[in-house]
């Protein structure tokens, strides 16, 4: 398997990108990409970097974070000097593994890179990056202009201190271009209630945001005063079209939180998604 290019026929797939307008979606899951050696990787990222008419390019569940630096370097280059490429999944691929000086220059690709409207990080464990590698990315979600729609899905970010919070909390306000946000399935009850105030706060002054996804996040174990400060959030940013609270054991609920969650729900008029299953 070592020689992936030769047994998969890889190099005249790699032609046809370069070749077939036609080809607006490609789809690779499941470790076939980690099997290429550092040749065949270079061979596709720049097949991918020339492409003219790829919309959607998706890598999902190919151990991305366990390659070596120059595989990393080829394919982050690709997608920085990609005009084409509108929607990026990278999910499952362990980019939690990255060092510190990988992630910044995954961050500095998603910078430079203007086409990108779409991109998915989930389940990829980034809750339990350092410091320096969680700041490299929320500088490059703050100052990227041209995503709008953003998944964290499945990430551990309940792992996050306070102090990381803060910061993503501070990306998210900065930034002018997110619409959607998915943030689900990350343990966020787990927080602490300072930390859980500064995000939801930040979510609720953002203006941006049209679809919120919170499902999963154990929201129902929230104590009173978090819960005070979701509700606003809720109730006040009135750009929220699409809102995702299921699986958060909200029926367990008091019976008065209940009540203060309907309340918001009823005062935004803007909603018209909302699942709370």
């Amino acid at each position: 398997m070592a020689n992936y290019e030769q047994f998969s026929g890889a190099q005249t797939l790699f032609k046809a990108f370069k070749e077939n307008q036609n080809i607006h979606t490609v789809s690779i899951r499941g470790d076939y990409v980690n099997l290429w050696d550092e040749a065949t990787v270079k061979k596709f990222a720049d097949a991918i970097r020339k492409s003219k008419s790829i919309h959607t390019l998706e890598l999902i569940g190919n151990g991305l974070g366990d390659w070596d630096e120059a595989k990393v370097e080829a394919l982050l280059k690709a997608i920085a000097e990609n005009e084409s490429i509108h929607t990026l999944s990278l999910r499952g691929n362990n980019l939690g593994h990255w060092d510190e000086a990988t992630v910044k220059k995954f961050a500095d690709a998603i910078l430079k890179n203007k086409s990108i409207h779409s991109l998915d990080l989930g389940g990829n464990s980034l809750g339990d990056w350092d410091e320096a590698k969680v700041e490299a990315l929320l500088k490059a979600i703050a100052e990227n202009e041209s995503i709008h729609t953003l998944s964290l899905r499945n990430n551990n970010l309940g792992h996050w201190d306070e102090a990381t919070v803060k910061k993503f909390a501070d990306a998210i306000l900065k930034n002018k271009s997110i619409h959607s946000l998915d943030l689900g399935g990350n343990n966020l009850g787990d927080w602490d209630e300072t930390a859980l105030e500064v995000l939801f706060k930040a979510i609720g002054e953002n203006k941006n945001i049209h679809s919120l996804d919170l499902g999963g996040n154990n929201l129902g174990n929230l104590n009173e005063a978090a819960l005070e400060v979701l509700f606003k959030a809720i109730g006040e940013n009135k750009n929220i079209h699409s809102l995702d609270l299921g699986n958060n054991n909200l029926g367990y609920l008091k019976q008065a939180a209940l009540e203060a969650l309907f309340k918001a729900i009823g005062e935004n008029k803007n909603i018209h998604s909302l699942d709370l299953g």
